[in-house]
């Protein structure tokens, strides 16, 4: 994780969030067209979409992320966030830092998207909301949970791994930007009494080392928030 912590909680997408997500998907999904059509998925009946909140002033993470020249979409949602401000300092408004999607096929439960924004990546953001997506997929009865994921994308691999997705086989040219391929990568049985038990374990080592994060004082360097 980074070496400055930070607090969040994970809740349900809210219309208020669309803006957001745009920010978001467009950050870790550039490439990505067409973009995903939040406003749509938030009445779709067989989907969940979860955020992870910040619970605290994370400009100082932000600022000290490597500048990147905006485009022009990214220059509309700053001349937008003038008069609509949806980041750090602005009132009463969430300030997202990701967030999973998940639909629910028959017996299946797929994960069709998960989003860090750049800067609060390796801070268990992107974990913590796969652990509440498997719990979801468990809710609802699901057996499996499923996803695709580029074959570049080591890290990704390493966490659904880590949470027991095996590669169950390849969408070729599945990546429209690079016509990268992408694993198909899928749980054995969530309902089954060994993978309960070794997500259980997962999910206790994730909230310890966040506790143990959260209690861990900043660097010298590094203003206190």
């Amino acid at each position: 994780m980074s070496p400055i912590p930070i607090r969040f909680h994970i809740r349900p997408m809210s219309s208020l969030d669309s803006p957001q997500l745009v920010e978001v998907e467009k950050d870790a999904f550039p490439t990505l067209w067409p973009p995903t059509s939040f406003k749509r998925e938030l009445n779709n009946k067989l989907a969940v979409y979860l955020t992870a909140v910040a619970m605290e002033d994370v400009s100082g993470i932000e600022e000290s992320a490597a500048p990147v020249t905006p485009g022009i979409l990214e220059r509309f949602l700053a001349v937008l966030r003038r008069f609509f401000p949806v980041g750090p300092g602005a009132g009463n408004v969430d300030y997202l830092l990701g967030y999973i999607g998940l639909w629910q096929v028959v017996d299946d439960a797929h994960v069709v998207s998960i989003g860090v924004r750049t800067p609060f990546r390796r801070h268990g953001v992107g974990e913590a909301l796969l652990i509440r997506a498997i719990e979801t997929a468990m809710g609802w009865g699901s057996r499996y949970v499923t996803l695709e994921v580029r074959v570049s994308n080591h890290g990704a691999q390493s966490l659904y791994d880590k949470y027991g997705f095996k590669r169950a086989g390849v969408r070729k040219r599945y990546y429209l930007d690079n016509n990268e391929d992408a694993y198909i990568m899928t749980t054995d049985s969530i309902l089954s009494a060994e993978y309960k038990e070794s997500f259980a374990r997962l999910k206790g080592l994730h909230a310890r080392r966040a506790l143990m994060e959260m209690q861990r004082p900043a660097p010298a360097d590094v203003p206190v928030q």
